[in-house]
């Protein structure tokens, strides 16, 4: 054959393959419409529910060799018809009808093949027993229709599955991630073959979770004869965790009947595939055998109880992990799991459980009833490794734990759920001793870790107490004694705790006590909710040796701290700081969920600036730094301010009375000051005090020493206010007042003698200039802010002094006259003149009363105490653990 005749060839081969494509492409273009509308309308006569499309289409090319009729984003809502909400029955972006194109041609529509992905299935059954899921049409009358059921295969990939029964109290979670259903649909008996990739999120009953995130697949094949309503497994395989467990099971109109069964899986299988914690222990080696027997049973009538028997048990097991040292011995267990007597009688038993670990010898019963409202009973006695325990079985919210734990108890509790639908603890019985010893954990989320954590535990029935627990976070340390009541109440949310405890600390640093969340951090921010407890009350005795906040240092801090209604009361308060010993106390209470209000009263006879302004990094300013600043002070502070958890202390909301009084003071190299003696250089003021006395005014003022300063500095409204006040200093008088706000305006006004700044005659053109000894003042006024002040003569503040100053001299005028001539003596408002006594200069004391000094630790008080407290734990200790519990299933 030529090359021009394979060409030839070629060409009328593909000439006739993209003709006979233009050609099925234009057919489907031009039935289209005609296709899907019919394929709507036999859908829609099928349904008994709101359905909702976005788009429909037909494919052919993209689903060859079927014709597709394609759903895009369908949404069928429920057949209740709640007033109340609308649930979803199905929802999914792609439903795809398939159909045989030649099926098509001759008029028939035989649905061939169903695809559903993804989306989501919601079945549920309310409280009357009314499926939402019942959506499709009985038909009351047969009727010859060309669109009929042929189905050979239906497919589910990426599916939400869930099942909720409210009459039996069932309900289940899934994730398909396939599922396919083969088989001759139309027939009367067929085999189905059905094939699955699933993850089982949640099983439940009533409350009680039986098994959860757990991945599942089956290949099995189910025996139909629709005609009289029944199908059978009459063999096969299911992977639970990829464990084997052997099925079978039928269906018919009168009983329905499954069994799921595994006989002797190796031990260390199990614990591997099951454990939650795969990738840790993935080298299990033991012996031992699991056995477990499932029945499901019911008369398949609508709304029937599913009895549910369930019986599973280890033998003589043991488990070994040598890289980690987990090493469990002696392994027994009895379990039960039935409903068979009704909704409100189902159980979980375990009858027998016994176990070794390097920590020693365990056991324990326990029972679970009553699955609407759990009521839990059980017994424990022996010791336990943690880290073991974790490794297998995975503790909630715990992230690594280790140590020895040491049980020996019994508890009954019970679940009450009010009309509201909230669930709380009753404790019917409760009592126990638990040691622990050198257990170190962290939590999941959480950067601290909590170490050497050791000390005793009991709880008996409404008290509970702490016995010499230890445990360091961090560098802090801390030991806790003390002992609870009202337990019962506080747990069930109808009383409040009462707590009695004492805590020790050599070293506490606030840093440790944070928790840095390890997640990723996002912009949303959370609900506020209350930090300190509405439902705890009592005493906290506190004694730490040092107490480290960011950069300062807290030493010998001891007070009495009672806890109530959201407010922590620090009475008898008393540390050190700075040199200084400080004594008062203190309050927190939270008036909204995380807004504080902070008040305190303190005192201290001992602060010493230097050391003061070094420890507190100069107060976050710069004009008056630990290199300015020297002298003894003895200090009454009254302070209040609303404290937000999230963005710290509400500088405008401050409310504060600081008394203040200093002993051998000095202020040394001030820029203040120095920006006074600049001032005076460049104005007026050089020509009347002359350049030598500046210079001398400011070699003073940048060295200015004093005996006693004393007054009250008040703080609100989001400004500092100093009152006048007289420094009477080795270099000269200076009467100070004004204001200074958190954003650093200023409004300072000072006042000196002319014949204090004056050292030195000052030579003119009219000769000598000397001071008259009248002691006239000069006024200047310090405003802009403290990086930009401004200086100039307070004309205000000099008027003011000098209506002053004239009222004064009415005042003693009119006094003389009636001491000294008798003149106006019946006028009471005029007052006997009494003369200056000569001696100290005019000096401004602001009294406000007594300092309030808060008195020592009641010492005997405090003995009293811990003795009670150790009465009490004593108490405890000895009674847990005595009684015994027994089991009882009606």
């Amino acid at each position: 054959m030529n090359k021009e005749k394979v060409i030839k060839i070629a060409k009328w081969f593909f000439g006739i393959l993209i003709g006979l494509f233009l050609l099925i492409s234009a057919a489907i273009a031009i039935f289209k419409d005609d296709i899907i509308n019919y394929v709507v309308v036999s859908v829609n006569k099928s349904l008994n529910a709101k359905v909702s499309v976005s788009k429909i289409d037909l494919t052919f090319w993209r689903t060859f060799p079927n014709l597709s009729v394609d759903f895009n984003d369908v949404l069928i809502s429920d057949s209740l018809n709640s007033v109340q909400r609308t649930d979803t029955v199905l929802f999914s972006e792609l439903i795809q009808l398939k159909f045989n194109p030649m099926d098509i041609w001759s008029g028939k529509y035989e649905l061939k093949k169903v695809a559903i992905h993804p989306g989501t299935i919601q079945l549920r059954v309310d409280q009357n027993g009314r499926e939402n899921y019942n959506i499709i049409k009985k038909s009351e009358e047969e009727s010859e229709s060309k669109f009929n059921l042929k189905l050979e295969k239906v497919t589910f990939e990426d599916i939400r599955f869930v099942y909720a029964n409210q009459v039996t109290g069932q309900g289940y979670t899934s994730k398909i991630k396939k599922l396919q259903l083969k088989g001759e649909f139309d027939d009367k008996q067929f085999t189905l073959a059905a094939q699955s990739d699933l993850f089982v999120n949640e099983i439940k009953s009533e409350q009680v979770v039986l098994l959860k995130n757990k991945p599942a697949s089956f290949d099995i094949e189910i025996e139909v004869d629709s005609e009289k309503g029944t199908f059978e497994i009459p063999n096969a395989t299911i992977l639970i965790s990829k464990l084997p467990f052997q099925l079978k099971g039928k269906v018919n109109p009168g009983e329905l009947y499954f069994n799921i069964s595994a006989k002797q899986l190796k031990l260390q299988e199990v614990a591997s595939k099951l454990s939650n914690q795969l990738d840790d222990i993935q080298k299990l080696d033991g012996q031992g055998y699991f056995n477990f027997n499932l029945v499901l049973q019911s008369d398949n009538q609508k709304n029937s109880q599913l009895a549910v028997n369930c019986n599973f048990d280890i033998r003589n097991g043991s488990l070994r992990e040598p890289s980690q040292n987990l090493k469990f011995t002696d392994i027994f267990l009895n379990g039960q799991f039935s409903n068979h007597a009704g909704k409100g009688k189902e159980f979980i038993k375990i009858s027998d459980l016994r176990f070794n670990t390097i920590s020693g010898p365990f056991q324990g019963e326990f029972l679970l009833t009553d699955f609407a409202k759990p009521h839990y009973v059980g017994k424990a006695k022996g010791n336990v490794d943690l880290r073991s325990i974790h490794a297998l079985f995975h503790i909630p919210y715990i992230d690594q734990i280790n140590g020895d734990l040491g049980l020996t108890g019994q508890f009954d509790l019970m679940t009450n759920i009010d009309a509201a639908g909230e669930s709380s603890i009753q404790i019917l019985k409760a009592n126990a001793l638990m040691n622990m010893k050198e257990i170190n954990v962290s939590v999941i989320n959480d950067t601290r870790a909590f170490k050497s954590l050791n000390g005793n535990l009991s709880l008996d029935g409404n008290e509970a107490a702490l016995q010499d627990i230890r445990v360091v976070i961090g560098q802090s340390d801390f030991q806790l004694n003390g002992f609870f009541q009202n337990i019962a109440a506080y747990v069930s949310k109808k009383g409040v705790l009462n707590a009695n405890v004492d805590l020790q600390s050599k070293f506490i640093n606030a840093k440790d006590l944070s928790s840095e969340s390890v997640s990723e951090k996002v912009d949303i921010q959370a609900e506020r909710t209350f930090i300190l407890p509405d439902d705890i009350e009592g005493v906290a005795l506190l004694n730490i040796g040092q107490l480290k906040y960011e950069a300062h240092t807290f030493n010998q801090l001891q007070s009495n701290l009672r806890i109530a209604k959201r407010t922590l009361t620090f009475d008898q308060l008393s540390l050190q700081n700075a040199g200084a010993f400080i004594q008062g106390n203190a309050e927190i209470k939270e008036i909204k969920p995380e807004i504080l209000l902070i008040s305190t009263n303190v005192s201290s006879n001992n602060i010493y600036f230097k050391n003061l302004f070094k420890e507190w990094n100069n107060f976050d300013q710069k004009i008056i730094t630990e290199d300015n600043i020297s002298g003894k002070a003895h200090i009454d502070l009254t302070f209040q301010a609303p404290f937000d958890m999230r963005s710290g202390i509400e500088k405008n909301g401050i409310l504060s009375k600081v008394y203040i009084k200093i002993e051998d003071g000095a202020l040394k190299n001030v820029s203040t000051f120095k920006s006074i003696t600049e001032s005076l250089k460049t104005s007026s003021a050089k020509l009347v005090l002359g350049k030598r006395n500046i210079d001398a005014m400011e070699n003073k003022l940048l060295d200015l020493r004093f005996d006693v300063l004393e007054n009250t500095i008040m703080i609100r409204n989001g400004r500092i206010e100093i009152p006048a006040m007289m420094i009477k200093s080795n270099a000269l008088d200076i009467n100070v007042s004004g204001w200074h706000t958190f954003e650093n305006q200023i409004d300072y006004h000072f006042v000196f003698r002319l014949r204090d700044l004056k050292l030195y005659d000052k030579d003119s053109e009219f000769g000598i200039v000397e001071d008259d000894g009248t002691g006239i003042k000069i006024f200047m006024l310090m405003s802009g802010t403290t990086d930009v002040p401004i200086i100039k003569w307070d004309e205000t503040a000099k008027k003011e002094q000098s209506k002053e100053n004239r009222e004064a001299a009415k005042r003693d005028a009119k006094s003389i006259l009636k001491s000294e001539f008798g003149i106006k003596k019946g006028d009471t408002s005029i007052q006997r003149y009494q003369p200056t006594k000569s001696g100290p200069k005019e000096e401004l004391k602001i009294d406000f009363g007594e300092p309030k000094n808060t008195p020592d630790v009641d010492q005997k008080k405090e003995s009293e105490m811990k003795r009670k407290m150790k009465e009490k734990m004593n108490k405890l200790k000895n009674s847990a653990g005595k009684e015994g519990v027994e089991f009882e299933v009606n």
